[in-house]
């Protein structure tokens, strides 16, 4: 499991949570009350599972494996390679920086990589990160989605939790439009092109 850090920011996310859900704020998870305890059980589980979910610009990170020991391989693989605790979910990996058929296996990714010389080990993953270094849309998709999480523990409110998951999915068909509104391709140098027939005459 990732380890997120308690700041300023996740606290204030989780308040507008219990907003949503008429409940006071609190001033830390370590309060002797419900609603701390529940959001200390319940906030970075569902951090993981709303970044899991998609894979979220502001969340990419490429990270460096170590290789894992003693681990059963099945056929056709050939070693493994430690996730980073922060890495929630990984998409591509690399070895000695060419793609590689892969999985995951308990806490490894495992590699198809037949030759005799040990790689180089990288992976495209999601990673968490904690609430200031989160863009609007997914903010606004994940507030109603914790304090769903949080409703049935702390209200005992079915139809408010039921109603809550209902925006949070709506929020995150949002969410997913606006981070594939951002990803911009390439812009074409057409000024290059130009120049480069120019001077082919």
């Amino acid at each position: 499991m990732a380890i997120l850090s308690v700041s300023n920011s996740t606290i204030k996310v989780m308040n507008a949570a219990l907003a949503e859900l008429g409940v006071p704020p609190i001033s830390s998870f370590t309060e002797n009350s419900i609603s701390a305890r529940t959001g200390n059980a319940k906030f970075l589980d569902t951090l993981e599972g709303a970044i899991s979910a998609y894979r979220w610009r502001f969340a990419q990170e490429v990270f460096t494996l170590q290789q894992s020991g003693d681990v059963q391989l099945p056929p056709d693989f050939h070693s493994a390679w430690r996730i980073p605790r922060e890495a929630v979910a990984v998409h591509v990996a690399y070895a000695n920086g060419r793609r590689v058929r892969w999985d995951v296996l308990g806490e490894d990714v495992i590699i198809e990589w037949p030759s005799q010389t040990t790689p180089a080990v990288t992976v495209e993953a999601s990673a968490v990160k904690a609430p200031e270094g989160w863009p609007g849309h997914f903010r606004r998709y994940f507030i109603p989605l914790l304090a769903a999480e949080l409703a049935m523990p702390i209200t005992q409110d079915e139809s408010r939790a039921v109603g809550l998951f209902q925006l949070a999915e709506q929020r995150f068909a949002l969410a997913k439009s606006r981070d594939a509104q951002s990803r911009s391709p390439r812009r074409i140098d057409t000024g290059a092109f130009v120049r480069a027939r120019r001077g082919g005459r």
